[in-house]
């Protein structure tokens, strides 16, 4: 078996793999309750969330924060990409449509000047990851890459002919050699799978991904992030979530969004607002975090959160169950999480939980 090695610039995450709409839902229900901007803080990773909430019309400014610095440097990209090009464009300079890598790089003159200094050496740095669109430089969507040519391989297509695919023997072969516990180790690291549930990556992927196909089979547009990662071509079909927000939305997203590159818990110290926090989304960071500092992650969020406030945790294949971790610190808003977790169009996650902040 072939050990994945390291993206050449340090990203793991090219894109969110996150159902939006969540976010969004929990926006709209707190700016109509305040009636004034909201205050967010969330994980960067591949910024796509982190933009959209952005873009929505009753924030006032989110805080994105990711211990690692390339993956804070891939979202001041895409900020400084909606700031000077069209969503078709930002479709092409991103990867997200085809494009030479001289047009990137000729994108990247426009776009450069909409980034912070440590993001402008970054990238200069790492061209060939521009030119090549960065949707797909990231490690897990080389996974990803590889998981549909193993299928290819095994001459299936999921999406046209699911019940062939889920039917077949290479179908969990695929998810096994893919997901191998010492690759996945590689790519999330060590507490990925140290802090995993008992059911292994292979398992919980193979079985997520069924359940998705036998849900949406292969219609259009009912789940991107599917259609994504089974599609049988390498071509990108599943477009940041970002640009789907009006263009005027868009632009005053750059400025109400603001990058950290820390820990989580610094940033809960250091950057929390006066009022608190309106919304609090800490993405699947408690699958990498022993159930001990889990419920310090959610203590100190806790404290940062403003009267009324609401806090959002996935999980993909971590040991924490999110709902029992929550009412610890928070009311669990049992109803809101199961209606989440029912609609969620995304597919890599294990258990969707919503905690609220009682009212003063």
């Amino acid at each position: 078996m072939t050990r994945l090695l390291p993206s050449s610039c340090g990203v793991v995450f090219s894109q969110t793999r996150e159902d939006t709409t969540h976010e969004t839902q929990l926006l709209d229900d707190l700016s109509a309750e305040r009636r004034r901007p909201l205050n967010v803080l969330c994980i960067a990773s591949a910024g796509d969330s982190a933009l959209a909430m952005a873009a929505h019309p009753g924030t006032g400014r989110v805080d994105a924060v990711d211990v690692n610095p390339a993956q804070v440097h891939l979202v001041a990209l895409k900020r400084a990409a909606a700031l000077r090009l069209d969503a078709g464009q930002q479709l092409m300079f991103l990867g997200g449509l085809d494009a030479t890598g001289a047009q990137r790089r000729q994108m990247f003159e426009e776009v450069a000047p909409g980034l912070d200094e440590a993001a402008l050496r970054f990238w200069t740095m790492h061209m060939d990851s521009v030119a090549a669109g960065v949707l797909r430089i990231g490690v897990f969507e080389r996974l990803l890459d590889e998981l549909r040519s193993r299928l290819v391989a095994a001459g299936l297509d999921p999406l046209a002919r699911p019940a062939q695919a889920l039917g077949h023997s290479g179908w969990q072969h695929a998810f096994s050699e893919v997901f191998d516990r010492a690759r996945v180790s590689d790519v999330l690291g060590a507490a990925a799978v140290g802090y995993a549930a008992t059911r292994s990556f292979a398992s919980h992927f193979s079985h997520q991904f069924a359940s998705a196909l036998r849900r949406f089979g292969g219609h259009q547009g009912e789940s991107p992030v599917l259609e994504d990662a089974l599609t049988a071509t390498a071509a990108p079909v599943l477009a940041p979530a970002h640009l789907a927000a009006p263009a005027e939305e868009l632009q005053l997203s750059t400025r109400k969004l603001h990058l950290h590159v820390g820990d989580v818990r610094t940033a809960l110290t250091e950057r929390a607002p006066a009022q608190g926090y309106d919304l609090i989304q800490l993405s699947s960071v408690t699958d990498l975090l022993p159930l001990r500092e889990v419920h310090g992650v959610l203590k100190q969020a806790s404290q940062t959160l403003a009267a009324g406030g609401a806090m959002l945790l996935r999980s993909i294949n971590g040991k924490t169950v999110l709902a029992d971790a929550i009412k610890s610190h928070l009311g669990y808003d049992a109803p809101t999480s199961a209606q989440m977790q029912r609609d969620d169009r995304a597919v890599f996650y294990r258990e969707i939980a919503v905690g609220r902040m009682a009212l003063a």
